[in-house]
């Protein structure tokens, strides 16, 4: 054999090992993401240990992306990723769902963030590797079909960022079904390549988009509180006098604030949940201030009255701060 046989040779036995070494996978795409950037999702079944390899990807636009081995969120294995609070860097988080709720922080699913992951270009880039996904206390992943279910989903675009695993993370904004052919999955273990276009995957219907009724009420009451039911309030007896009518305001503007902050504390982020608790500690401190000067009837601006008309004034402030953040 001539010496540039030999290198044809050894050119073609070099390319043919780099074809090798790209895992099986199967890849689902959802084009169309913030940015330009698709959600993708790319699995591989380890044929020689119980590893599971995978890889997510998306728009950083959406303040967190999950993907789950199940045709519904009740009894799912659900990988969240979300930004950490180091600049560049991403949290993964295994979870269990439980229905149509935020799904629960599973410790017991052992799961690794591989070398690659982290923030690029907008986008999230989580390579993982999962020791015991095969199977979980509520479900199990069947490796022998081309059909295997399911669900993605998408957060809210809001700045989010912790290193906790057991954030909270409200609703989600947008989520869908697939299938994926995990026998295709199936080969040497391996983060999968980048994916550009579907392959042994499929999607299930079309995506769906949330309406957050939460978010909605929570608007209504707050708004209405501190926009329009608290100023009635401070005019009534400020400028009219009128204490009995300024009462009954007051006390029934607290009962709404009360109820959109218990719908917030669901929703929101840390930092308006941390001023909304101020402002109601705050709320309940002049209930119970006005509820005595207004019983013994003081009608003298004493310094303890100047005080809690001016925390009033305080609180109708950080309350309207509060609803832009």
């Amino acid at each position: 054999m001539s010496r540039l046989s030999c290198l044809l040779l050894a050119v073609v036995v070099g390319l043919a090992g780099l074809v090798v070494a790209s895992p099986s996978a199967s890849s689902f795409v959802l084009n169309g993401g913030q940015n330009n950037n698709n959600f993708t999702f790319s699995v591989n079944v380890a044929n020689e240990s119980n590893d599971l390899y995978f890889r997510l990807e998306g728009p950083i636009g959406n303040s967190w992306l999950a993907v789950g081995a199940g045709d519904q969120m009740a009894g799912s294995l659900i990988f969240v990723v979300y930004a950490a609070q180091d600049n560049g860097n991403v949290t993964l988080s295994p979870r269990i769902g439980t229905g149509h709720v935020e799904p629960s922080f599973d410790e017991d699913i052992d799961v690794d963030l591989l070398d690659g992951s982290g923030i690029f270009n907008y986008t999230y880039v989580v390579k993982a590797v999962c020791h015991n996904c095969r199977r979980w206390n509520s479900g199990a992943l069947n490796v022998n079909t081309t059909k295997q279910p399911w669900i993605y989903a998408v957060g809210p675009g809001r700045p989010f960022s912790s290193n906790s695993k057991t954030a909270s993370i409200g609703l989600h904004d947008a989520y869908g079904e697939f299938t994926m052919n995990m026998i295709q999955a199936t080969g040497a273990g391996g983060v999968p390549d980048l994916a550009t276009s579907m392959s042994g995957a499929a999607s299930v219907g079309s995506a769906h988009t949330s309406f957050n009724y939460f978010k909605l009420f929570h608007a209504l009451f707050m708004s209405s509180v501190f926009v329009f039911l608290y100023p009635l309030g401070i005019i009534s007896a400020r400028v009219f006098g009128w204490i009995r009518i300024h009462v009954f305001k007051m006390v029934f503007a607290t009962m709404l604030a009360f109820t959109g902050f218990f719908l917030a504390v669901y929703m929101s982020t840390l930092y308006n949940k941390i001023i909304g608790l101020v402002v109601m500690i705050a709320i309940v401190e002049q209930i119970v201030m006005g509820f005595i000067y207004h019983r013994t009837r003081a009608e003298e601006r004493t310094p303890k009255v100047k005080v809690h008309s001016w925390i009033g004034q305080g609180i109708l402030v950080l309350g309207i701060i509060n609803g832009g953040l």
